[in-house]
């Protein structure tokens, strides 16, 4: 196979479900090679076995990020296998359990050691790698930092950090041709509102109040949509594109 035809690669974290899954299967409906990372092995297998049927590769890669050993195996791994790292998704994240304003050490804690320190080691690992090809970091950020949503404030910081960790290895990294942009989303219905203790239906209800309340947009947004803006991002199309946030949330981030 020659250079010209030889697949990207991309390494997506919290593949398992909500953005990250829509992010690896819109890459590998795009040719990507995808290593998918989670900690729930049985549903990476799933979307693994989804991506190989369109006729892309997929490596599933199970672990827990906020372990330095794993963030380095999976990285080791998927360039074993594949010869290459191209792009780099920042996506596995979580919010607190809390729905109050104010959160504990514990809750702050939890929230900066995989939305923030996990993400930042990762980069680091994947940076000898996406030097090589002139490959981009895409971190996952979230336009509840622009509105300022008062409710589960510690993640919302945390994200608040990503933005900023996102610019400043993207004036660093720069000189060595690696890319490094944000995405953040707005009200996207994923599984992430029963990672807050909600039920389904509690969720459901609070989002549709949110998108009331917050968004102009009349419509709701979709996984797809976010998954679109990552794939812009690493295309050649965004080439002159670094330092960015993108928000994909349907005007939310205007206030209002």
């Amino acid at each position: 196979m020659s250079a010209a035809s030889t697949p990207r690669v991309a390494l997506v974290t919290g593949a398992s479900a909500g953005l990250g899954r829509a992010i690896a299967s819109r890459l590998g409906e795009e040719g990507w090679t995808v290593g998918l990372v989670a900690r729930r092995r049985e549903r990476l297998e799933v979307l693994a076995g989804e991506l190989r049927a369109l006729g892309a590769q997929a490596h599933v890669l199970a672990g827990d990020l906020r372990d330095s050993r794993f963030a380095q195996q999976a990285v080791d791994t998927l360039v074993r296998f594949t010869g290459r790292l191209d792009l780099l998704v920042n996506n596995a994240g979580a919010p607190t359990s809390s729905r109050e304003p104010v959160a504990t050490d514990a809750e702050l804690d939890a929230a900066f050691a995989l939305n923030v320190r996990a993400a930042y080691r990762l980069s680091q690992l994947a940076l000898p790698h996406l030097r090589a090809t002139r490959g981009c970091v895409v971190n996952i950020g979230s336009a509840g930092v622009a509105r300022t949503v008062p409710l589960d404030l510690m993640y919302l910081v945390s994200k608040g950090a990503v933005e900023t960790l996102s610019r400043g290895l993207a004036k660093t990294w720069a000189p060595l041709g690696v890319r490094v942009n944000t995405v953040s989303p707005g009200l996207v219905e994923t599984e992430i509102l029963q990672a807050t203790g909600m039920s389904r239906e509690d969720g459901h209800a609070h989002f549709l109040q949110a998108r009331a309340a917050m968004q102009p947009l009349p419509h709701e947004g979709q996984p797809g949509d976010v998954a679109h803006a990552v794939s812009f991002l690493a295309s050649p199309q965004a080439a002159f594109i670094t330092g960015a946030t993108l928000h994909v949330d349907g005007g939310m981030s205007l206030g209002g």
